[in-house]
């Protein structure tokens, strides 16, 4: 019975790290912190849902931008990279859309 709630603890525990979702972190460029290619698509996903909940907020397009722009560096073929880059280039045409004369479009642009 002990082995029983043993196993049945260790299942639930990780069960429940596994379905932990990462959390919006702040995304800083590869040269202060790396991180693996899937962490940056996640962080990704996570602020472009950011920017469509509110698209004055700086922070979460500039989180954003760094995210593409940081799987844009690690890419290994051409076309992740292009693909990178237009996404980059699709953030500061909405960037310049919503925030124009902000500091995060002068930094991205």
């Amino acid at each position: 019975m002990k082995t029983m709630k043993c196993w049945l603890f260790l299942f639930v525990l990780l069960t429940v790290s596994l379905l932990k979702a990462q959390e919006l972190q702040q995304v800083v460029t590869i040269g202060k912190e790396m991180h693996s290619p899937d962490w940056y698509r996640t962080q990704a996903k996570l602020w472009d849902a950011e920017t469509l909940k509110d698209p004055k907020n700086e922070a979460s397009w500039e989180n954003y931008y760094r995210s593409i722009r940081n799987l844009s560096l690690m890419a290994g073929d051409e076309e992740s990279k292009k693909f990178s880059e237009s996404v980059m280039n699709q953030i500061v045409k909405d960037v310049e859309r919503y925030i124009p004369e902000s500091f995060t479009y002068n930094l991205i642009n």
